[in-house]
């Protein structure tokens, strides 16, 4: 199993005497692999227990993002533009609206 990690793991783990196992990625594997950080870190926000580890997690997330965009060359103005359309189209979640949805 691989994962992608931060740029400073493999670094700290030598340092603390163990041999890693890694390779870098190509492009469409890097873009993959961000996606999968993604849902894994989400994971992790769902799963936290304290406003610290809140903290943490989603500071996890928000690093993968900004890698994705990067990876994807989107800028944080587009994605405040593709928000802000979102927004005034479908609204926000600031009414805390959970709809029942019926099985098919």
């Amino acid at each position: 199993m691989e994962k992608l990690v931060r740029d400073k793991i493999v670094k700290e783990m030598k340092k603390q005497g163990k041999k890693p196992k890694f390779r870098v990625l190509n492009s469409k594997e890097y873009l993959d692999a961000l996606k999968d950080k993604l849902m894994e870190e989400s994971l992790e926000v769902k799963q936290a227990t304290s406003k610290k580890q809140l903290k943490e997690e989603i500071a996890d997330v928000y690093e993968v993002l900004k890698s994705l965009m990067k990876a994807n060359t989107i800028s944080f103005k587009e994605v405040r533009k593709a928000a802000k359309m979102k927004k005034k189209m479908k609204g926000a979640f600031k009414r805390k609206i959970s709809l029942t949805l019926k099985k098919t």
